[in-house]
């Protein structure tokens, strides 16, 4: 249970009974929200959001538009596999809207990157699906999720291109995660039928 103060944040083990300081790293001990996210502690402060991946031993800022705004408020979503949405309220600056907030991602060894060299036609697509690559390559994996994180296909691409069908699939927009090697990519797709 976390505890978040004008004197810092507190965690507490056993339900309340007893509290423990966890401020170390914190530039700004003022803290006016908190939250726990894939067993990572994230706290608003008058210094903008501050995240411990270590149970609160250590914080660190997280480098965003927040940085010296005053965050009152935040809420945390996943809109697609593997990326996170923060929207955060601040005093007197106005609500930020920021996407791709992987600092909080469950996949941390394996980021989102950017592939260019990754093309997905047609979008919005009826029927299949294209993705092609620029290099040719034989590592790849592909995965579609729909809106509510679900798999609804994972395929293997041994050549520069593959093509997907997408007949039994209704329409909607989906993710597209593109895995390269140890690099991964994540794409929007329309279906429309």
């Amino acid at each position: 249970m976390l505890a978040g103060t004008p004197n810092g944040v507190f965690l507490s083990n056993n339900g309340g009974t007893s509290w423990t300081a966890i401020n170390n790293g914190l530039s700004n001990t003022n803290v006016h929200c908190v939250a726990i996210l894939y067993g990572k502690f994230l706290v608003g402060t008058d210094a903008g959001v501050f995240v411990s991946k270590d149970q609160g031993s250590s914080w660190h800022q997280n480098p965003t538009d927040l940085i010296k705004s005053v965050v009152t408020t935040f809420v945390i979503y996943e809109y697609r596999p593997f990326e996170n949405i923060l929207v955060a309220g601040t005093q007197m600056q106005g609500v930020f809207y920021i996407g791709n907030y992987l600092e909080f991602s469950s996949v941390e060894e394996q980021p989102l990157v950017e592939m260019p060299e990754v093309h997905i036609s047609p979008n919005p697509a009826s029927d299949h699906i294209t993705v092609e690559f620029e290099n040719e390559t034989t590592d790849c994996r592909i995965i579609l999720y729909d809106l509510y994180g679900s798999c609804v296909g994972s395929y293997s691409v041994g050549s520069g291109r593959s093509t997907i069908k997408t007949d039994n699939l209704s329409s909607g927009v989906y993710t597209l995660r593109v895995q390269v090697g140890g690099r991964i990519a994540s794409r929007t797709v329309a279906i429309i039928k």
